[in-house]
């Protein structure tokens, strides 16, 4: 099971165990349906074209109710709609922890790099076993300064296309999060790599945040 918290979780010392096992961006936008778009697939319009369309896969006249021609595709339209998750200097990415250990967590496409165009959220589920089994996922929003330069993800190391893939991050191939102390002249940071707990994460977090705090002047 997957479920959002907010970072006052800490203190709730049934999280101690969960190890971080993704970190994501959290999008400044949505995709919604368009007003038009809601009423024509409520309208009996859009059920009788829906029909007419499974009769004529039926008959081998399409191969699919919804291929590129299908009204039920180019008829529909989406906008963007501020995402209510997002908070400017408050809470631009998701960190995900799991409850198992990092080399059961898995996620749609984690061997294939670029993790940031091919990985998908963590499974709530052990993948590959049999029965289904089912475990636990917490999803906190958080802030960092990442530019990219002095803050940065392993997406960050490369102009496009990095060469990491979520099961060696995973594995310690890179920190999920690295921050340069500028303030130092030896070589010094703060790294947070897989599997650290949500407690300790968030003690990183807010150092990083003290090296590099929040101003809407640098927006």
């Amino acid at each position: 099971m997957k479920k959002v918290v907010a970072r006052p979780f800490l203190g709730k010392e049934k999280y101690r165990d969960y190890k971080l096992c993704y970190v994501d961006d959290i999008p400044e936008t949505l995709s919604e349906l368009t007003e038009e778009s809601k009423a024509w697939r409520k309208s009996a319009d859009y059920r009788e074209t829906k029909k007419r369309l499974q009769d004529e896969v039926k008959k081998g006249l399409r191969t699919s109710i919804y291929s590129y021609d299908s009204p039920l595709i180019y008829r529909v339209h989406f906008h963007d709609v501020p995402n209510p998750r997002f908070h400017k200097g408050q809470a631009e990415l998701y960190a995900y922890f799991t409850d198992i250990p990092l080399s059961e967590q898995w996620g749609d496409d984690w061997d294939d790099a670029p993790y940031e165009h091919n990985a998908g959220d963590p499974y709530d589920r052990i993948f590959g076993k049999e029965p289904y089994t089912e475990h636990n996922i917490i999803i906190v929003p958080f802030y960092v300064s990442h530019d990219g330069y002095s803050v940065k993800l392993p997406k960050d190391y490369v102009y496009c296309n990095s060469p990491f893939c979520v099961r060696d991050i995973n594995a310690g191939a890179v920190a999920w999060l690295f921050a340069r102390d500028s303030s130092s002249r030896v070589a010094s940071g703060v790294s947070i790599h897989a599997g650290i707990n949500p407690y300790e994460f968030f003690e990183k977090v807010d150092r990083i945040n003290e090296m590099y705090p929040y101003s809407p002047d640098d927006e």
